[in-house]
């Protein structure tokens, strides 16, 4: 009996100590089976958390291109219409006309030098990306799609790259292209902030799936160290008891053998 309470001491003293109440596969091996899945799922969902910020990090630093496009754009319609008055003479429109040329290079500058990673964002060249914000293989339900190549803002893209104010006629063939660019940057713009959206809606998912998995686990995993202190003290009680009789029953010996020497 005393051998058996010892063992169980030792095992208790084993889940107070590492706060599992499965230390070994004998302890619940059902238990300790559906606990391995769920602590797989718990990770892959953290992981997929992540994948979905880094998402979200990928498409503000297009936005955030995208968002000083959009301001150099109203600024060369404010210019054109400012040429097409003959408010100003020939001379002030090459003026004109020169940060008008020096604001649609910024605008391919912006286009060419915007990357996440690497990855070309708003020239063109990028290509479809994928981000696994799930934790299983289906394409529907765990992957969402960024169309990086959709996103050109090169000047020829949003077709103004010929574009002049150094004539009050040209400024005036200006306004409808402009108008298209500023269009088309404004749609890409909202498609933009709709996937972050989702992006973002996909965090507060997968973040409230991995809590309730984490408690679930916990219950089937963990120690209760209220029950298992209580027990712990009820081991040590019996333990102490049997040694007490241990002592006892060996002291019945010496006594048969103080018995002989008399």
């Amino acid at each position: 009996n005393l051998t058996s309470i010892n063992g169980e001491r030792v095992r208790t003293f084993q889940r107070l100590s590492s706060g599992d109440r499965i230390v070994r596969s004998a302890d619940d091996a059902a238990s300790l089976s559906i606990s391995e899945k769920l602590q797989a799922s718990i990770r892959s969902l953290q992981m997929a958390s992540r994948n979905s910020n880094d998402g979200i990090s990928l498409v503000q630093t297009a936005e955030g291109g995208i968002n000083e496009v959009q301001n150099i754009l109203i600024r060369l319609r404010e210019l054109s219409v400012q040429s097409a008055s003959d408010t100003i003479s020939d001379v002030e429109r090459r003026y004109t006309n020169e940060e008008f040329q020096h604001l649609k290079s910024e605008i391919q500058r912006i286009a060419q030098t915007t990357n996440y990673n690497g990855t070309a964002l708003l020239n063109g060249m990028g290509q479809e990306l994928e981000f696994q914000v799930g934790i299983d293989n289906s394409a529907v339900f765990d992957r969402v799609r960024f169309p990086a190549g959709d996103a050109n803002m090169t000047t020829s893209s949003l077709g103004i790259g010929g574009n002049r104010v150094d004539s009050k006629q040209l400024a005036f063939e200006n306004l409808p292209s402009l108008d298209s660019a500023i269009e088309r940057v404004s749609l890409f713009r909202s498609q933009l902030g709709a996937f972050q959206a989702s992006l973002s809606a996909n965090v507060q998912v997968v973040g409230s799936q991995r809590e309730n998995l984490s408690i679930g686990n916990s219950r089937m995993r963990d120690t209760d160290m209220a029950e298992w202190s209580a027990v712990g003290v009820q081991k040590e009680i019996v333990a102490q008891a049997g040694t007490a009789v241990m002592a006892q029953a060996n002291n019945l010996g010496r006594n048969a053998l103080t018995l002989l020497g008399a």
